[in-house]
């Protein structure tokens, strides 16, 4: 008997659980977000600017997600990962030899 068939027979994995598995259990958050320390307007009437970062963080917290991955940040070792989201734990490679 082949190893993976006898795993299923003892019910320790399941043959393809499906999309339904995971959407129930994991909230993941792809976001491209293109200079995250940029400063933009705010929708806000009692506030005329705002950083991404606050908009993101904003988004995060108010979502329950698990996993946020986020593209084209274009940050550097002037920002700690503790300022970015923190109470989440963050994996990062910044450009060290150009910008973007």
């Amino acid at each position: 008997m082949a190893v993976g068939r006898a795993l299923l027979l003892l019910q320790l994995i399941h043959p393809n659980p499906g999309p339904g598995h995971w959407t129930e259990s994991l909230r993941v958050l792809y976001l491209n977000t293109r200079s995250l320390k940029a400063i933009v307007n705010s929708e806000s009437e009692s506030v005329n600017k705002i950083c991404k970062i606050t908009i993101l963080q904003r988004l995060v917290y108010g979502g329950g997600l698990d996993v946020i991955a986020l593209t084209e940040t274009w940050l550097n070792d002037s920002l700690f990962d503790s300022e970015i989201l923190p109470g989440f734990t963050t994996f990062r490679q910044d450009r060290c030899t150009a910008s973007g």
